[in-house]
């Protein structure tokens, strides 16, 4: 999603890293980063709260490679009751397959608005707070719900694993199950970031079946939705520029 958007951004990180890494190895400040993310977990609605509460697994920031193995609650994902009905539009919640709407009730108003000059949808800005400098969401044709949403660090200020951890499922449906993590790989072989595929129940009953496909525009199942952190290039997947959301199974990983 709004791949133009993201090489721009990773350019950003690559020409002022060594800068963005010492800014990343003050204890204080990245004391303050997790401090933002759980404000942000806070924020986010009690939806997803749970789903962030062992996140840290005492890694200490900045020296950990960022692994999210299988997701939040991956291998326990709960069963909606069967006498409760699923919704059958989307829901306004600032998730993907969510709305511009959720979005504007949790950010307040866009920064920015514009087109994807790749498939022509819109796309709305917001000023992010604590460790997330902005969200971009991209909506589909009529503006009834988000295909895609990337939220990017705060300038010099990356992601360690414990708050990429914080970060990533608030913007995913609650009670998501995920697959197991797969890195991403460049040219020449290095990892630049991590691939992650969800399923959620509500996305397949609140959206069409035609919006999950892949790259390739086949089919995949219902309420399927992909999920990608871009590392820093140079410090061996330990520090993070941004994470991205999209329906269907479509990685769209700058290329490092």
């Amino acid at each position: 999603m709004i791949r133009d958007w993201l090489e721009r951004l990773c350019a950003y990180w690559k020409a002022s890293r060594r800068n963005q890494i010492i800014v990343a190895a003050s204890c204080a400040v990245l004391f303050a980063i997790v401090l933002g993310g759980v404000a942000l977990a806070n924020r986010g609605g009690a939806s997803n709260t749970s789903s962030t509460s062992n996140s840290s697994n005492g890694i200490p920031a900045s020296t950990a490679p960022i692994h999210v193995p299988g997701g939040p609650d991956a291998s326990t994902p709960q069963a909606v009751a069967t006498s409760t009905p699923l919704p059958t539009k989307p829901v306004n919640k600032a998730t993907i397959g969510g709305t511009e709407a959720g979005f504007t009730a949790v950010y307040g108003k866009p920064t920015g608005t514009g087109t994807d000059s790749g498939n022509n949808l819109p796309t709305v800005t917001y000023k992010g707070t604590g460790p997330i400098g902005s969200i971009t969401i991209e909506l589909d044709s009529t503006r009834r719900y988000v295909v895609g949403v990337v939220v990017s660090a705060q300038q010099s200020t990356p992601w360690d694993a414990t708050t990429v951890n914080a970060i990533y499922p608030h913007y995913a449906p609650a009670n998501a199950s995920y697959d197991q993590a797969r890195s991403i790989t460049n040219g020449s072989n290095q990892d630049v970031g991590l691939f992650l595929t969800g399923h959620s129940r509500l996305l397949a009953s609140t959206l069409p079946a035609s919006v999950f496909t892949d790259n390739q525009g086949q089919a995949v199942a219902s309420g399927t939705f992909s999920i990608e952190i871009y590392y820093i290039n140079g410090s061996n997947g330990t520090l993070a520029y941004a994470v991205s959301l999209r329906l269907g199974d479509q990685p769209v990983s700058p290329a490092g």
